[in-house]
């Protein structure tokens, strides 16, 4: 999953390996198929992206005897875009979700309890979207919204 994606930075975030931490205590993450970080995170804050490109992401578990779990690696796509600013009002139970975005006239909805795992839950065609009911419970959630093209 990608969140906090700006202009010029993207953070990644994977699920980490099914396996025990000790197994596979680190994780390479790719950008372009080129390596550009080893972390023992299940995220990634990716600085210096240029802007309205689109990058192709994978993460690959590595053991302690630095043998990579090939099996693992997925990837995925990330399109920065610096006109997309995500809003919220809290003014009752429900979350008002607006954006400016000139580029795009489709999007999909995210949610979820961590910026590393969220769901789809709607898409639109337009730049808002009512998610109701939420602000009724004690939980802290986390909101991204992308065009479905990428």
């Amino acid at each position: 999953m990608a969140y906090n994606i700006t202009g010029t930075t993207a953070t990644i975030g994977w699920l980490p390996s099914g396996t025990p931490k000790p197994i596979w205590p680190t994780t390479i993450v790719y950008r372009n198929a080129a390596p550009i970080a080893k972390t023992s995170n299940t995220y990634y804050a990716d600085l210096g992206l240029s802007l309205n490109t689109t990058y192709a992401y994978s993460v690959e578990p590595v053991n302690a005897a630095q043998l990579q779990n090939y099996a693992c690696q997925t990837t995925f796509y990330v399109k920065s875009n610096a006109t997309l600013i995500l809003k919220l009002d809290k003014s009752d139970p429900n979350a008002h979700l607006t954006w400016t975005d000139i580029t795009l006239n489709n999007y999909n909805v995210f949610r979820g309890t961590s910026p590393q795992v969220m769901s789809q839950i709607g898409g639109t065609s337009g730049c808002q979207f009512d998610d109701p009911n939420v602000l009724n419970d004690s939980v802290t959630y986390f909101y991204t919204v992308d065009d479905p093209g990428w």
